[in-house]
Parts: C-alpha cells; structure tokens; sequence
C-alpha cells in the first residue's frame, strides 16, 4: 500500500490521503453491505442456504448503498455500460 502510494504521491502527487478521499464512499458502503449481508445470513443453519442469499445480497445491497452514497459513480458505471455495449 504505502509503496504504491509513495509513487503515486512521487509522479502524480496524488497521496494517500488524496486516494483516501477518493474512495471512502466506495469503501464505506462495502462495509455496510458486508455488515447487512452478515447480519441477515447469520439467522441461516444450512451453509448453501448461507452462500446463495450472500452471494445475491451483497451485490445488491453494495449496488444499492453505492446509488445512496455515491450516485456520481453508479451514473458513471452505467454510461460506460453504454458506450461498451452497443
């Protein structure tokens, strides 16, 4: 991390705290989406049971929490969506 950054902050001085700011939205609502999914597949015994709802969970709740957090990200993701797909 901090190798990676000191280039960064050396060619483009783009620091750590600058790439910090960039992406606390994208992490933040990571967290919460993995928080949410724990939360709820935490009530489920059986380990399929478990894995299924997970894996349809957190993608849509971290699409959801992104929509809420970070909108300008989610327009951007969805117009290069259009421009890739033609």
């Amino acid at each position: 991390l901090f190798i990676n950054t000191y280039y960064t902050k050396k060619f483009i001085n783009h620091g750590i705290i600058n790439q910090w700011r960039d992406i606390k939205q994208i992490v933040f609502g990571c967290i919460i989406a993995g928080l949410t999914t724990s939360l709820v597949t935490s009530i489920f015994i059986n380990q399929f049971a478990i894995l299924i709802v997970g894996g349809i969970m957190m993608p849509l709740l971290f699409i959801r929490y992104q929509y809420y957090f970070n909108i300008n990200l989610v327009k951007e993701v969805f117009s290069l969506r259009k421009f890739l797909i033609k």
